[in-house]
């Protein structure tokens, strides 16, 4: 039997709830954590779970709204594959 079970649950804006269970936790996380939805989606809800049955109770929730809206202001200015996020060069006197 499994020790851990990670659980995601999707609420749409029309009182539909679906759940995606995962026997790796960690996979489930993934997932929940790269789930955003589109700037046109109506606004929804995600929440993730782990239940731990050693523990005896959930021991990781977390909850966020849907659809994501990033400040591209905050978004790094480039990604280099392999490495991760990369900051915007300094101009020089000569790239004015």
């Amino acid at each position: 039997m499994i020790k851990k079970l990670g659980m995601v649950l999707m609420e749409g804006p029309d009182g539909k709830i679906s759940i995606e269970m995962y026997k790796d936790p960690i996979r489930g996380k993934e997932l929940f954590d790269t789930c955003s939805g589109k700037a046109g989606d109506p606004p929804s809800r995600a929440t993730y779970l782990t239940l731990d049955w050693a523990e005896g109770f959930v021991v990781e929730g977390a909850s966020k709204e849907l659809p994501v809206i990033r400040d591209p202001n905050k978004e790094p200015w480039g990604i280099e594959l392999g490495v991760g996020p990369i900051d915007e060069p300094e101009k020089t006197e000569d790239e004015s």
